[in-house]
């Protein structure tokens, strides 16, 4: 059960209670598809999110957010804030977000503030990842005023009621407070950017989700669903929750940190540990754009700094964890008709301290911690005492198995430099073992059959070889050359928007015999890079149906990163067999040497993930040349090393990557410089 945060502090005299709305936004957020889409959406190789609570109240939804970050996002770098009108709820919201957080510092993210303000009128456009609101939805004539203005003869009570009639009263269909807001969406949300709005059935949800798809080209193309309904009516009228966010999300679109000198930062994340007041701007807007003031600009400021540079902390101390072992960083795909190259890039986040300052205590900063083992039943919230809100009995869900990384290493003192490792034999034998290939000219033409009966004679003694794509006569090209070579091949739709065709492109090159196929891939690391996973499902059934009609009997897989693979085990149980993509060079804490224990590693969290499901790595390696990655260092030594450590793990079930440099393909800082050089067989590897 996850603890609903106490609000035994708040008075709720002059402040809404948490009630059965508050409680389904909890239930949503904690729900397993939810807590699946976020931590997916939102990769550890991102950069830190930050999410607003708009209206506040006594501060239980966004404490919720904060104190379960690590459950419900899969990351304890989420940076948290809230606005609202209500002075009283701000300083509620605050102290219940706290103890909160004190309360689950294993699991819990970074607080910044809650700022007295109307909406999100203080806040940068693009600065918002997840903006959850829980608006004013009861229809009633008009809207109370923001400011009380005390008539002769009123006080106190008159003034708390007043409060309390801005949580609820809605105007017009109770639709006027959340109209405001969902003009402030396409602004305040970044590209990425997800939104929650609760809705009851006066509001007239369904309208509300077509007003939204309707929304402009301008402002990217949205989508809007119900994530989330209650059971039973909250006081007089149903209930449900909307999630709001675009529809196609691009790589350039999302903020990446970079390394060295082509570092860049996310939009609400201060450049250095030091908070400028230039760098406050990064999410407020000037005093001029803020419709109602903050409520300590004073104590903002100091609140927002320790809050930012505990995320900057955070996200160094992290992203060094990450680089290490969270791997989401891939080298660009292998098939060249990919002309929207998607890049995915590691968080580097290089902090750059004022003089004097010395690192936080535990309690506000705490280290990355691993999550409990997941229970066979996601767990949910358990209401307050005080409240006595009904029970929650969440569905019987599987729930994504928790990332369970190793201790980080401490940050206390510089790493040692990378060196080169000690040269080892190579000789392992590659019987049982498989080779990736792409057709390809430097210049990014397609080789001749020719060419590619040539290129298999620099090689022997492989039992599988592996191809992406259709494209270039690959399909009838490569399986000649395999024939030679007495082994079998793992062909590959690239596409899935066009599965059909790609299949029947394959149904007609493999002309009937099957004997030589042994596994056939529906995308490659398609979720890693942002594709809905129920995409890639109805693309895998459909690639599946066509395939068995053809005769095919093989096995018939999605390929994507371990990690994008242990979020989603559905990606397993819809295929025959679990296949990763698992390279140890993007573990910037590790070496050529440990290349096999590595892949090892990932290859057991993803049995354990997959119910203990036959797991094959269908590309691992090393690059012969590029920019060294902390310690894990691009050479032909070091790539030789690497190659030996993984034969000596693997004797089957593993697929190296790649057989031939990819000199088609684009260098850039961002991978290291390296993605021209993985190939083993351009220098006697």
């Amino acid at each position: 059960m996850l603890p609903t945060p106490t609000t035994s502090h708040v008075s709720f005299d002059r402040i809404y209670e948490p009630s059965e709305d508050s409680y389904l936004l909890l239930d949503t957020l904690s729900s397993p598809s939810e807590s699946t889409f976020l931590s997916t959406h939102f990769p550890t190789s991102t950069p830190p999110p930050l999410l607003l609570e708009v209206g506040t109240g006594s501060g239980v939804v966004l404490a919720f957010a904060l104190a379960h970050a690590q459950k419900i996002f899969g990351r304890t770098d989420l940076a948290t804030l809230g606005t609202d009108v209500n002075i009283f709820a701000c300083n509620a919201t605050a102290q219940t977000a706290t103890l909160a957080r004190q309360e689950n510092l294993k699991t819990a993210g970074s607080w910044l503030d809650a700022v007295q303000a109307d909406l999100t009128t203080p806040l940068r456009p693009g600065c918002v990842d997840v903006l959850i609101f829980n608006p004013p939805y009861v229809p009633t004539d008009s809207l109370p005023n923001a400011e009380f203005s005390a008539a002769a003869g009123e006080g106190e009570f008159e003034r708390d009621s007043h409060l309390l009639s801005l949580s609820y009263a809605g105007g017009k269909d109770g639709m006027e407070t959340t109209d405001r807001l969902l003009e402030q969406i396409p602004e305040v949300l970044s590209r990425r950017g997800v939104a929650y709005v609760l809705l009851c059935a006066q509001n007239r949800p369904e309208s509300v989700m077509e007003r939204v798809r309707a929304w402009e080209e301008g402002r990217g193309g949205w989508r809007a669903e119900k994530v989330g309904v209650s059971g039973v009516k909250a006081g007089w009228e149903k209930l449900c929750v909307v999630r709001i966010w675009r529809e196609k999300i691009h790589i350039h679109d999302i903020p990446y940190l970079t390394r060295r000198s082509n570092r860049r930062r996310p939009c609400c994340i201060p450049p250095s540990g030091h908070l400028t007041r230039q760098a406050q701007h990064l999410i407020l807007r000037s005093e001029s754009h803020t419709s109602t003031p903050s409520r300590n600009p004073s104590i903002l400021n100091i609140n927002m700094k320790a809050g930012l540079l505990t995320i900057a902390a955070l996200a160094a101390g992290a992203s060094a964890h990450a680089v290490g072992h969270q791997h989401q960083h891939q080298h660009q795909h292998a098939h060249r008709r990919d002309e929207n190259v998607v890049y995915q890039y590691e968080v580097v986040t290089v902090v750059a301290p004022p003089p004097g300052y010395q690192a936080a205590a535990p309690s506000a900063a705490p280290g990355y911690q691993p999550p409990p083992a997941p229970a066979s039943n996601p767990p949910s919230y358990q209401p307050p005492k005080q409240n006595k809100p009904p029970a929650h009995t969440p569905p019987k869900e599987n729930k994504p198995p928790a990332y369970n990384p190793p201790k980080p290493a401490s940050t206390s003192a510089a790493p040692p430099p990378p060196k080169q490792d000690s040269p080892t034999n190579n000789n392992g034998s590659t019987n049982g073992l498989g080779l990736t290939y792409t057709p390809y000219t430097s210049a990014g033409g397609c080789k001749s059959a020719e060419q590619v009966m040539a290129d298999f004679e620099k090689w022997d003694g492989y039992g599988l070889y592996r191809i992406y794509g259709v494209d270039c006569d690959q399909v009838c090209n490569v399986i000649a050359a395999v024939k030679a070579k007495n082994a079998k091949i793992m062909l590959g739709v690239f596409d899935i928007a066009n599965v059909e065709t790609e299949v029947q492109t394959i149904i007609s090159d493999v002309n009937g015999d099957w004997s030589i196929v042994d596994t056939i891939s529906i995308g490659n690391e398609l979720v890693n890079k942002g594709t809905a996973v129920e995409a890639v499902l109805a693309a895998l059934a459909t690639a599946r149906s066509l395939l068995t009609a053809a005769g095919f009997t093989g096995a018939i897989v999605t390929v994507d990163t371990f990690n994008a693979v242990i979020a989603n085990p559905q990606l397993c149980e819809a295929s025959d067999h679990a296949a990763i993509n698992c390279h140890s060079y993007f573990d910037a804490t590790g070496t050529a040497g440990g290349a096999g224990d590595f892949v090892a590693m990932q290859v057991q969290r993803v049995k354990e993930a997959c119910g203990g499901k036959r797991v094959v790595v269908t590309e691992t390696g090393w690059p012969y040349q590029g920019d060294a990655n902390g310690n894990a260092v691009a050479s032909i030594e070091n790539q030789a090393i690497a190659l030996a450590s993984i034969k000596s793990k693997f004797t089957e079930d593993c697929i190296l990557f790649s057989s031939l440099s990819d000199h088609w393909k684009v260098n850039t800082p961002a991978t290291f410089m390296c993605e021209q050089y993985w190939g083993i067989y351009d220098h006697g590897n």
